[in-house]
């Protein structure tokens, strides 16, 4: 006879995403998108008493973010950003002929970011400053008190130093020092400095060096 736990029915999956690009100036570009994704899923499970169960799942993600690109000078830009992110992630267990094993558990995890960055060139230099926040709240039936919750925030500035010509001749040698600041309601804070060089000795090679 046939094996209960193979001849379940399969999934179901469904996802489109859509995005706009506004430009009412030139120096100005505005950017929307949307996303959504819905996933079912379905299987048929066998304990080690013979048990039968039905098992259903059901995913499903949407995605909304808005963005703008400012260059009110030349030499600066300013650009902002803003999501929204939630995730729900349901399962459901049914035992057939009985009752007593079934079992129904969801998962919703809720996220908005932001982001600001201000980059300024100077001379030979390329200034970045810029910011960003994160805030997260999951509600689940796996967690103690049923909700979870976290935020971040975090800092960083950078510089590009480029120098190429004179004494270096045809080479062009790139430097970037940076510092970022992050403090997370669960890993508390971090300093996280940084240093690259590239160097590119003709167009076709290029050296790059991070710490």
């Amino acid at each position: 006879g046939a094996d209960a736990a193979t001849n379940g029915p399969g999934g179901f999956r469904f996802d489109g995403d859509l995005m706009v690009i506004f430009t009412p100036v030139d120096n100005l570009e505005l950017k929307g998108k949307v996303g959504y994704l819905w996933r079912d899923s379905a299987a048929v499970d066998v304990a080690p008493t013979g048990a039968v169960f039905d098992r259903r799942g059901r995913t499903e993600q949407f995605d909304a973010s808005l963005g703008a690109a400012w260059k009110p000078v030349e030499g600066t830009n300013l650009l902002l950003r803003a999501r929204y992110g939630l995730f729900r992630d349901q399962l459901q267990q049914d035992q057939r002929g009985a009752a007593y094993l079934d079992t129904y558990s969801q998962n919703r995890d809720r996220l908005w970011e932001a982001q600001l960055q201000w980059d300024q060139k100077l001379g030979t230099h390329r200034l970045s400053l810029g910011g960003e926040f994160l805030h997260e709240t999951l509600v689940s039936s796996r967690l103690v008190d049923g909700l979870g919750l976290r935020y971040r925030f975090s800092g960083f500035v950078q510089d590009e130093w480029v120098q190429s010509g004179g004494a270096l001749g045809k080479v062009k040698v790139t430097v970037l020092p940076g510092l970022r600041f992050d403090y997370d309601s669960q890993f508390k804070d971090a300093w996280s400095p940084r240093l690259a060089v590239k160097v590119d000795p003709w167009p076709q090679l290029t050296v790059w060096a991070a710490w």
